[in-house]
């Protein structure tokens, strides 16, 4: 269970613009303008890039943000985790640098439409989307602004 009450969390903005092109179908340069499109209104935001992936039963989780992309958040999982765990942690991890970041304003982006979905409904059905929505709470705190995409 989370410590804040779910009437005092914000719904966090979330932009999922880039879903309307089909992957499959859609050239890269058509997501690349549409993405330069959307950045090109949060220019003055740091941008923090998530990922999780898993080779075999090896699961990983890091974030790496613009303004310190030598010094990127990262962690290992427990072998046999879900991607979707992994994409959950990695926003975790955005979400912690954002946190210690002396800035105000972050784009955080995942590849992770799931994971996307599921914060924007605030469900609480997994641990790290309680720990995601307490560290949200925080930040909004803070006066800082977080965009997803």
């Amino acid at each position: 269970m989370s410590d804040t009450p779910p009437w005092s969390q914000s719904e966090p903005q979330i932009c999922l613009s880039l879903t309307k092109y089909k992957k499959d179908t859609t050239n890269p340069e058509v997501y690349k303008q549409a993405s330069l499109e959307i950045t090109s209104r949060h220019q003055n935001y740091v941008q923090i890039f998530t990922d999780g992936s898993k080779v075999d039963e090896k699961v990983a989780a890091a974030a790496v943000s613009s303004v310190a992309p030598n010094s990127p958040f990262s962690c290992r999982l427990r072998d046999h985790c879900s991607i979707y765990t992994a994409e959950l942690q990695a926003l975790l991890l955005a979400l912690k640098q954002a946190y210690q970041s002396q800035e105000s304003k972050f784009m955080i982006f995942s590849d992770s439409l799931s994971a996307l979905q599921a914060l924007g409904k605030l469900k609480t059905d997994h641990p790290l989307l309680i720990q995601i929505q307490e560290f949200l709470h925080k930040i909004n705190a803070d006066q800082k602004e977080i965009v997803f995409m």
